[in-house]
């Protein structure tokens, strides 16, 4: 999977730019400001239909205008593709091989992987912005999952709208709570049995990449529930969850919010057995989220059977030349490659050499 080219258009700073990549591995250089991490979100949004950097796509806007086009070329399946999004009037609209579709048609089709300086909150951040790194990487690589979530949403949503009434309003309807406890039960066990598999599949791969580039071993992804789960066959789940929700029923009321479920997860990245958000210093924090970026590479894959594109935002400035030498061996020549960096003596010859370099100070 590469893409060939890039179109954006009132797009951050952007008033109009227009970008051609080639298949291997592409530099983008210039000083700060010019607009290297945009390309970087752009490629990012045309993937998952978001921005890794806000949640308003109003932000996305350059000033002074109320609208924004971002447009790419994509080559999957060596069958060309082409994808645009508009955005105006609050709303956006995608097309995707010039027919309008919807998000959930398509948000599987480009797979990319990113790694810049915010990745960090992945260990350092708050629960909600792990939960929210599985979603969007599991939406990328299972059809069904994104369904899934935004099913589970609405009727989470519907319960606790349930659980206030009951609470505030004296609404006794708890036939209805059944049947929303017991969707919420259903929906949620497929959720947990993708997120642990997921998890699994990149512990297979995160503590020897680990290893490998920082000489540390014992590095583990663990996947915290609430409740507490053992054992992710989907009706033991289901077994599980019916247990607790029964448990909790006058508690739950009581607080008027839904108590337990995936929208409590968690996930904690430790070394030798001690979370590094804890005990981790941040150079130990972001060589995890370097392994774990390569590992996805890999799980990909494994599962999808393609490569991903891969989107490094400003990865090689903090890094020594001994780290940056292993991390460039696991870029290899089949996966398309977009590096930032304000100077290209950050980048290694060899990789310069066989690279595609694109100046951004250069108008």
């Amino acid at each position: 999977m590469n893409i060939n080219e890039i179109n954006l258009y009132n797009f951050r700073n952007f008033l109009e730019k227009k970008i051609t990549f080639d298949d291997g591995i592409n530099i983008l250089v210039g000083q700060n400001g010019v607009g290297k991490t945009t390309v970087i979100e752009g490629i990012y949004f045309l993937s998952n239909l978001k921005s890794p950097r806000t949640n308003r796509l109003n932000d996305l806007v350059k000033k002074e205008n109320d609208f924004f086009t971002i447009s790419g070329k994509i080559t999957k399946e060596n069958k060309s593709k082409e994808i645009k999004i508009n955005f105006h009037n609050q709303k956006a609209t995608i097309f995707w091989q010039k027919k309008e579709t919807k998000k959930e048609e398509i948000i599987n089709e480009i797979n990319t992987i990113i790694f810049d300086p915010d990745n960090l909150n992945l260990i350092k951040g708050e629960p909600i912005e792990r939960r929210e790194y599985l979603d969007i990487q599991l939406a990328q690589l299972i059809d069904k999952y994104y369904y899934l979530k935004k099913e589970y949403e609405k009727l989470l949503k519907h319960r606790n709208w349930l659980l206030k009434q009951i609470k505030y309003e004296g609404k006794r309807d708890y036939v209805l709570l059944d049947i929303l406890t017991e969707k919420i039960i259903d929906r949620g066990a497929y959720i947990y049995n993708l997120r642990n598999i997921y998890i699994n599949s990149l512990n297979k791969e995160i503590d020897n990449i680990f290893f490998d580039v920082s000489g540390l071993a014992n590095l583990n992804l663990q996947y915290n529930t609430t409740p507490k789960i053992e054992n992710f066959e989907i009706e033991t789940i289901k077994k599980t969850l019916r247990e607790h929700f029964q448990k909790i029923r006058k508690e739950e009321i009581e607080k008027a919010v839904t108590l337990i479920g995936v929208h409590r997860d968690d996930i904690s990245f430790c070394l030798k057995k001690e979370d590094l958000k804890k005990f981790g210093s941040q150079g130990q924090q972001r060589l995890s989220v370097i392994a774990l970026k390569l590992a996805e590479i890999k799980v990909f894959k494994r599962i999808k059977n393609t490569q991903p594109i891969l989107l490094l935002d400003d990865v090689f400035s903090e890094l020594d030349v001994q780290k940056k030498n292993k991390l460039l061996k696991y870029i290899e020549d089949n996966i398309q490659t977009i590096i930032t960096t304000t100077e290209l003596s950050n980048i290694d010859e060899k990789l310069l050499t066989k690279a595609n370099k694109i100046n951004l100070d250069e108008k």
